[in-house]
């Protein structure tokens, strides 16, 4: 299955925003999972880059902003799938405000989709907008097939229900590919199909985490980690790589499919930029 490229910040698929002072900036990505009975479904990811809002007081006296999102999947001319909403942050307190996040969930049949967004503070009545090909791919059955890899903040068990929670773990997505000094791991999540028809039922099989120098192909060495899995309808898997001591420079995020014969079944790549410590 095709990883999609993450799609850093509309600040860099629409230049006006860094021409605009007063426009909102956000984050986007979107991920394609598949469910149970192989039905694909896009995951829309928004970052709200709180400094760039505005934000008055409510009711409660506390700051908050309002934000309007419309997305909008069109085939052929003809709209498939258009949402409109009301994004709300969490009420602040003061003037210290933090990014926030939205998830949106939308089943699709196989196909390319274009697909636009335009995003309105409503307190400030400024907007931004974008628009791009996003394609879903069918369901293979004859291969171990993974989702998207999408890089996330934290994973933590909870028993909630909501769009940021995934086979009983809360998580919070990362939206760009690149990692400062500031950052000593790198997270993932993506969901694995197909083990039991292809590897058998009950069976153990591994997984194993690694990263590449983008333009060699040469594994870093002692990054490494591994983890001992049984097979199942979906697989849902989070990972850590500790990355304090890589080096500035662009790297591939490398994971593999190992089955009981110790053999790599299947392999994905994710890129990604890192920013090490100025020795």
């Amino acid at each position: 299955m095709k990883i999609f490229k993450l799609l850093i910040v509309f600040a860099i698929l629409f230049p006006q925003i860094v021409t605009a002072q007063r426009k909102p900036k956000v984050y986007f990505d979107y991920k394609v999972y598949y469910t149970p009975n192989q039905k694909a479904y896009v995951e829309t990811l928004l970052q709200f880059s709180s400094g760039s809002l505005k934000y008055i007081a409510n009711e409660n006296g506390n700051l908050e902003s309002s934000i309007e999102v419309t997305q909008i999947f069109k085939k052929n001319d003809s709209i498939v799938i258009a949402d409109k909403y009301i994004v709300k942050s969490p009420e602040m307190l003061d003037s210290t405000v933090e990014d926030y996040f939205d998830i949106k969930r939308f089943q699709l049949e196989p196909d390319i989709y274009d697909f636009e967004i335009m995003i309105t503070d409503l307190n400030r009545n400024q907007s931004i907008s974008g628009e791009q090909a996003i394609e879903i791919k069918a369901y293979q059955t004859d291969v171990i097939d993974f989702s998207s890899i999408g890089f996330i903040q934290s994973a933590s068990k909870t028993t909630d229900e909501s769009s940021f929670v995934k086979n009983g773990y809360f998580i919070l997505p990362y939206l760009t590919n690149y990692f400062p000094p500031v950052n000593n791991k790198i997270a993932t999540y993506f969901e694995l199909y197909n083990t039991v028809d292809l590897l058998g039922e009950n069976e153990k099989f591994m997984l194993t985490f690694e990263i590449e120098d983008y333009l060699t192909g040469n594994k870093i060495k002692d990054i490494f980690k591994f983890q001992k899995l049984t097979t199942a309808k979906i697989v849902p898997i989070i990972s850590f790589l500790p990355i304090e001591k890589l080096a500035s420079g662009e790297y591939n995020f490398v994971v593999s499919v190992i089955n009981k014969n110790n053999e790599v079944v299947k392999e994905e790549k994710l890129y990604f930029q890192r920013r090490g410590h100025i020795e």
